[in-house]
């Protein structure tokens, strides 16, 4: 009698045991399947910026020794965070754009000089202008 109640006992403890191990592993599965749609979405962000970039830095000029940023009627609602690496520039001609956002990371800009965004839709100056 007792080695019948000792193998219920274990039988339900086993039960107990596997269904939480089940219960854990459907839990890593699930993570794992999150990380790797993450992993995607980060890289395509990754190759965005880069192609924003590029677009971005077929409109950099240097005339007379000023690196100019020249955009001119094209869509620009926003301008890219990328725009963050070309930090050299001491020109932004934006002109005619839609651009209705100026970014608050124009406060990197320590070399700019010139700020020409005449004929847009911004609504907002951010506080960081001017700031250094």
């Amino acid at each position: 009698m007792t080695a019948v109640v000792c193998l219920g006992s274990i039988s339900g403890i086993r039960a107990l045991w596997e269904g939480r191990i089940q219960r854990h592993q459907e839990e890593l599965k699930a993570e794992r399947e999150k990380r790797g749609k993450l992993s995607v979405g980060e890289i395509s962000n990754v190759w965005e910026n880069r192609i924003q970039l590029s677009k971005l830095r077929e409109k950099v000029f240097n005339e007379e020794g000023r690196l100019i940023l020249r955009i001119e009627k094209e869509e620009w609602k926003t301008l890219p965070a990328c725009l963050v690496k070309l930090q050299h520039l001491q020109e932004w001609q934006i002109h005619r754009t839609g651009l209705t956002v100026i970014p608050t990371f124009i406060s990197n800009f320590t070399n700019l000089l010139v700020l020409d965004l005449s004929r847009n839709a911004i609504t907002k100056i951010p506080r960081e202008i001017g700031e250094s």
